[in-house]
Order: structure tokens, then sequence, then C-alpha cells
């Protein structure tokens, strides 16, 4: 996949540039992917567990371990510099969408990393993407430049 840098004349730290569509979202300044799992405790009924060959003594109501549960999260959020002419549900091909709440058709995401020696290098495919927050920030003082963050709940991903 080509990625097309933006003409302008901001600069952040890293190359990292959302594109969507062959459409850039912007040059992004923050990027994070939340996903978690909740652990459930096992509790101890007796005072001496029985297993792995060997007996075990436990307080009564102490855990005994933990067992994976639910996975939670499945955020990727996002802040980038407005500097383009789309809006963020514009670019997401959300068009004719107002409000977040008019969604109803779900997008992917790719996140291509490509390492400066050509090695390392991935693609990740996030699947059954909806934009599920868009917050604008115009500040009067510093840098005096907007700010867009964003949040894409995603069902599944993976890597090609």
């Amino acid at each position: 996949m080509a990625v097309v840098i933006a003409n302008t004349a901001s600069l952040t730290s890293n190359g990292l540039v959302l594109v969507f569509k062959g459409v850039n979202i912007g040059a992004v300044s923050k990027y994070t992917i939340n996903e978690g799992q909740d652990m459930q405790a096992v509790w101890e009924l007796g005072s001496i567990t029985k297993g792995g060959g060997a007996d075990i003594i436990h307080d009564t109501g102490e855990p005994f371990e933990h067992v994976p549960g639910n996975s939670t999260g499945f955020k990727i959020g996002f802040t980038r510099g407005d500097l383009y002419t789309a809006r963020l549900n514009q670019v997401f091909g959300l068009n004719g969408v107002a409000m977040l709440s008019q969604q109803t058709t779900s997008f992917q995401v790719y996140e291509v990393s490509t390492a400066p020696d050509n090695t390392n290098n991935y693609t990740r495919v996030f699947y059954g993407c909806y934009l599920s927050k868009a917050d604008y920030t115009v500040e009067a003082n510093g840098a005096k430049a907007i700010q867009v963050s964003g949040e894409i709940t995603y069902s599944r991903y993976r890597f090609l």
C-alpha cells in the first residue's frame, strides 16, 4: 500500500500517517490501541487444594488462581492536526453522517508499519470498525492548532 505524505508545513516526530481508502486522515501525533482481558478469580472453598502433585494449603475464601475471562477494550485512539479539508467522519467514508449514532456500516482499518531498513514490517487489519468518538479541540494559546481526537471501536484484528 503506497502512503502519500501530506504536503503541509506541519512536522511530527514520527512518520505515522493514517490513511483510509487512499485519503490522508492526517499526521498523527498520538496513536493508541487498547485491548485487555478480565481475569476471573477461582475461590478456595476448603483449606487444602489438591493438584499439581502436591497439596497446597490456602486460607478458606482465598483466591486459588485466576483464569482468563472476557476480552475488553477493542479501541484505537488517535489525535491528529486538523490540516485537511475533509472532516473526520468524511475521511472514514461516513458521508451524510452528521452524528456518530447514524453509522450503519462498519469499515476496516489497516495499520502498516515499515521499518527504515525494511525489516520487521507488518500489516495489521482491524475488522468491524466504527467511529465511536470524535473530539475537536481549538486552543487560543500555544501553537493555535486545531486538534482532532477520535476513537474507533473494532471487533477483531489479524496480522497479514
